[in-house]
């Protein structure tokens, strides 16, 4: 009897979802014949995979490039700017894909944003207040992000033809 109950009542809810509400990424995954993506990874981090690499590429590149020029401290202050740089990012992209697909209030997500915010700012005080790494090193490997960014966009691949 209660299997028979289960049945009836994830029919019912089938039923009732119309098709204008299912998301675009869904009706194509179902043209193509695959399964949709309910995950945040596949969306927003499949689109921007090649960007995420390409942040931690020019933070290892400036780290390589530190290590031959400038020294030990510098060179792990950079490799520490380069490695918040891209864990920024990437907790960035979870956020806005969670504000995004959110349906309700916004306020729980504007707050993680915040903590997010207010966290970041505290590893790099604590970092810069003991005084062991120089400052620039830390914003140089920091600067890997918006030069990522840039090299993401820029050389990003195309897109595949669509079928007509």
């Amino acid at each position: 009897m209660s299997a028979n109950v289960d049945t009836e009542k994830s029919t019912e809810h089938e039923s009732v979802d119309p098709p204008a509400e299912r998301s675009t990424d869904e009706s194509a995954s179902k043209a193509e014949g695959t399964a949709p993506d309910d995950t945040v990874e596949e969306g927003p981090f499949k689109a921007l995979k090649p960007t995420i690499v390409t942040i931690a590429s020019v933070a290892a590149a400036m780290t390589l490039a530190s290590a031959f020029l400038a020294g030990g401290r510098t060179t792990i202050a950079i490799a520490i700017g380069g490695l918040l740089a891209t864990l920024n990012f990437i907790l960035f992209i979870r956020l806005v894909a969670a504000f995004l697909d959110q349906k309700g209030n916004s306020a729980p997500w504007a707050i993680v944003g915040a903590v997010k915010l207010v966290g970041l700012f505290a590893v790099v005080y604590i970092i810069l207040k003991r005084g062991d790494l120089p400052p620039l090193g830390l914003a140089m490997g920091y600067g890997s992000l918006p030069i990522g960014i840039s090299l993401g966009t820029l050389f990003k691949p195309k897109p595949a033809p669509k079928k007509a």
